[in-house]
């Protein structure tokens, strides 16, 4: 489990300078919390996420609205975090390149045609729309087929479920029909 650090304004009414900070622990923050004054502040605090496994996550007091900000932020990236994870594949955001990312996501690259990659992106995001329509049985075997890192074959497929080949292929070919008729 990740190490906390816990940063309690003194005075929450002064702005954020170094002299107005109190750092606490689990503990310590939980009483604070508890307390009455901690009870009236308790929605100005929001976590910062923590950039590498190693890294410590920040509990600040940054007031609500900010607080409020932060937590949809981190409420956004779970929920890209479990799309990534459903469709096996890692999502780059140009705001989060721009926000210092590495310097190779931002040479240029003279071979891009940047209307291909956009139409490709647009139609990648259909595709996963209607990929989630699908029933869960289909999802299972476009994803096992397609979108995994390492993807099955129509046999391998096949034989995890006691079905033969033909049988996984005549249904690959259904789910496509079904997914080429959602894409129109």
């Amino acid at each position: 489990m990740r190490k906390k650090i816990y940063l309690v304004k003194r005075d929450e009414n002064k702005p954020c300078a170094q002299d107005n900070w109190v750092i606490m622990d689990g503990k310590q923050f939980l009483s604070f919390i508890r307390s009455n004054e901690g009870k009236r502040r308790s929605k100005n605090f929001a976590t910062l996420r923590a950039c590498e496994k190693n890294d410590c996550m920040i509990v600040i007091e940054c007031g609500e609205e900010k607080a409020r900000e932060i937590r949809k932020e981190n409420d956004h990236s779970d929920y890209l975090r479990k799309q990534e994870e459903s469709f096996g594949y890692e999502q780059c955001s140009f705001e989060a390149v721009n926000k210092g990312g590495c310097l190779e996501d931002v040479i240029e690259d003279p071979d891009a045609d940047v209307e291909t990659f956009v139409v490709d992106r647009q139609m990648c995001r259909q595709l996963r729309q209607c990929v989630l329509r699908l029933t869960k049985d289909e999802q299972r075997l476009i994803r096992a087929l397609y979108l995994s890192n390492d993807p099955d074959t129509e046999k391998e497929y096949g034989e995890k479920l006691g079905l033969s080949q033909q049988t996984v292929h005549n249904m690959k070919i259904r789910i496509l029909e079904k997914l080429k008729k959602m894409m129109i």
